[in-house]
């Protein structure tokens, strides 16, 4: 069966944002591999625009907007990275971002997310819901929703997200046997599904 993407696609995505993503290095720790008992290699998307892999995602998504779609503006849901990066990639393409936020979202991430222009709704974890409050904005100005990546479903998200793996794919490729030790700040469980599928695609070239 076919993979959804294709190494094609990661390398047009890896192209579209370069105005925007930063190549971040890819860094080894002696005394964590002798820790670990393995080779580690550290994605530090810590030092990416606006201090997270978000960006990228983000950035794809609104740099592949047609310019119809850009003028009805961009909205997305976060409390801070994704916030951030899709405010990020609307100043840049000069369209206005909406970002439904919570009420008790750190304050950094918060004024992080006005300061780069985005105009920001609140609203109580509690007892709203963020989704039907995004569904309802754009309802009311035909804005495009810039999903996080935990709503990554379909091919074209997919590699919206896989190319902080593929960003450095000579390093992977090169430490072919050492790829599953190649670890991301804020690394966790949902990303590992995007780490898994990046495999793939290299293992194709």
């Amino acid at each position: 069966m076919p993979l959804a993407i294709q190494a094609n696609d990661v390398r047009a995505a890896a192209e579209r944002i370069r105005p925007l993503a930063r190549h971040t290095p890819v860094l080894r720790s002696a005394d964590f591999d002798a820790e670990s008992r393995t080779r580690v290699f550290f994605k530090c998307e810590n030092l990416q625009v606006g201090g997270a892999f978000k960006i990228r995602g983000a950035a794809n998504l609104i740099l592949s907007l047609p310019e119809a779609e850009l003028g009805r503006g961009v909205v997305a849901y976060s409390s801070g990275n994704h916030a951030q990066a899709t405010a990020i990639a609307a100043r840049h393409v000069g369209t206005e971002a909406t970002i439904v936020m919570p009420e008790d979202a750190p304050r950094s991430k918060t004024e992080a997310t006005r300061a780069y222009g985005a105009r920001i709704v609140t609203y109580d974890r509690f007892h709203d819901s963020r989704e039907q409050i995004a569904s309802q904005i754009q309802k009311e100005t035909g804005a495009t929703l810039v999903p996080g990546t935990r709503l990554v479903s379909s091919p074209e998200s997919i590699k919206d997200v896989c190319k902080i793996w593929f960003r450095n794919s000579d390093a992977c490729i090169r430490h072919r046997d050492n790829r599953k030790a190649v670890v991301g700040f804020k690394f966790d469980a949902y990303e590992a599904a995007f780490h898994r599928a990046l495999h793939r695609v290299v293992d194709q070239n």
